[in-house]
């Protein structure tokens, strides 16, 4: 049953969750035929099956499951059990995929403070037990009792498994997100900062999350008006994606626009003109000439134009043209 149980993790770490599933219930059928509904792989096989339900969002399955046959696991086994807490996480994910954040903090509260007690503060589960509670406290729009929780998380994955790791960068993020939404973009950019660094280090310049983390900077850049830095930022961004994926990808394109708008801001408006001939070109062709980027670009090259007196006539015509764009959308 350890081989079993173990081949549902290694599906749902992979990302084969539909798979997890089915071996989930056909282990469940398994453990109550030979070992009973009351036995302890019974309830890991439970546990397993209902955490996969929350990942599908199959909700109402995991409900009928949490009441069938964990609660009474629960009971049996006591607050204290491995299982028993697993299974109050899973629950109180369940709680705030249906919007019971109240329910879900006062529930997360109860097993943090097991586990504290239990394994101490720097224990793997108790952390993502903090982390679920931020979560839910965030949703809440409780977002300085959050981000205490998120960066609490994030500085002890960060000691434990190294600023690269998936664990410290998910939660990392999470202080990023209140950050932003906040505007607090300088804070933003420290956080990001050394992340970016360690992971050109140890990934290189051209993996997929040195990619992404350098872009979080690029846009957050952009956010607080640090014109210059965007545009060295974001010309080596652009360099990268048009050879990780090609000139015409969506993500290139996104860091084209935004390098455009930084020159543009700059005053050189020549060179942010030249840029967006060459955006709109390109996004007219991937994305169509009604899509929302293709007007942006437009607008922007009008707006280039608009501040050369030679060019009036065409910033006029291309302000025709995507206001009659906009009228047909």
């Amino acid at each position: 049953m350890i081989t079993q149980t173990l081949h549902v993790y290694i599906l749902y770490r992979c990302g084969y969750v539909n798979q997890a599933e089915m071996v989930a219930r056909e282990n469940i059928r398994l453990c109550d035929k030979v070992f009973g509904r009351e036995n302890f792989w019974t309830f890991r096989n439970c546990n397993n099956l209902a955490s996969i339900l929350v990942r599908l969002s199959k909700l109402p399955e995991a409900v009928q499951l949490f009441e069938d046959r964990l609660k009474a696991f629960e009971e049996k086994f006591g607050p204290e059990n491995f299982e028993t807490r697993r299974s109050s996480n899973i629950r109180a994910c369940l709680l705030i995929q249906r919007g019971n954040f109240t329910e879900a903090e006062h529930l997360l509260q109860q097993i943090e403070k097991t586990e504290q007690r239990m394994l101490g503060p720097d224990d793997p589960f108790r952390l993502r037990t903090v982390e679920s509670l931020g979560r839910s406290l965030y949703e809440q729009n409780r977002d300085t009792e959050a981000e205490v929780l998120f960066r609490e998380c994030a500085q002890r994955w960060q000691v434990q498994l190294g600023l690269e790791h998936e664990n410290t960068l998910r939660c990392w993020k999470l202080v990023i997100s209140i950050l932003f939404k906040t505007a607090r973009t300088k804070d933003c950019i420290d956080v990001i900062r050394p992340i970016l660094a360690r992971l050109e280090e140890f990934y290189g310049l051209e993996h997929d999350l040195t990619l992404q983390w350098r872009g979080k900077l690029v846009v957050t850049l952009h956010a607080a008006e640090k014109w210059s830095e965007c545009e060295s930022l974001g010309r080596l961004q652009l360099k990268l994606l048009t050879i990780v994926y090609n000139a015409e990808d969506p993500r290139t394109l996104l860091y084209e626009s935004l390098l455009g708008f930084s020159i543009k801001a700059q005053k050189r408006y020549p060179e942010a003109a030249e840029l967006y001939i060459h955006l709109s070109e390109i996004s007219r062709k991937v994305l169509g000439p009604e899509h929302e980027d293709t007007l942006k670009a437009l607008i922007n090259l009008a707006m280039c134009y608009f501040h050369d007196p030679d060019h009036f006539s065409d910033a006029e015509a291309l302000f025709r043209e995507t206001l009659c764009s906009v009228n047909r959308t």
